[in-house]
């Protein structure tokens, strides 16, 4: 699995993504376009095979649109279902984590890996939905 690279929530608003560290990522199936920001590094990951599951953190698209620019799987989970460490003045507890794969079927089985409570995330679910009680 791939952790999300250095790029930040706010810049997935302007739609790329870029390195702080070396040089900006490219969309895997076209270097001349954008992966989309700002989990395009692990969409552009998953995309060019480097990875089989990337994950991401989304406020307003940050999985749904580089996983379209780069013809891959996104999968945002509900605010809660996948625990975030943040204190609790900070705006990050707000972002929804999500998987980002090439097929649905290991998008859902990372989100159901990475799901769970944790009571240092103050809006981390309790309850697990009744079809994953069956597995």
């Amino acid at each position: 699995m791939c952790a999300e690279p250095v790029a930040r929530e706010l810049r997935g608003w302007l739609g790329e993504t870029k390195n702080t560290l070396g040089d900006d990522c490219v969309n895997p199936r076209d270097p001349t376009r954008t992966p989309g920001g700002s989990s395009g590094g692990s969409a552009a990951a998953v995309a060019s095979g480097l990875v089989p599951i990337g994950t991401g953190t989304d406020s307003g698209g940050s999985i749904a649109t580089p996983s379209s620019f780069c013809g891959v799987v996104g999968l945002k989970a509900s605010l809660g279902r996948i625990p975030t460490l943040s204190s609790p003045d900070d705006l990050l507890q707000w972002l929804s984590n999500g998987a980002i794969a090439n097929t649905v079927a290991d998008a859902a089985l990372a989100v159901r890996v990475m799901a769970g409570h944790d009571p240092a995330d103050p809006v981390s679910r309790r309850s697990t939905f009744a079809t994953e009680r069956r597995a």
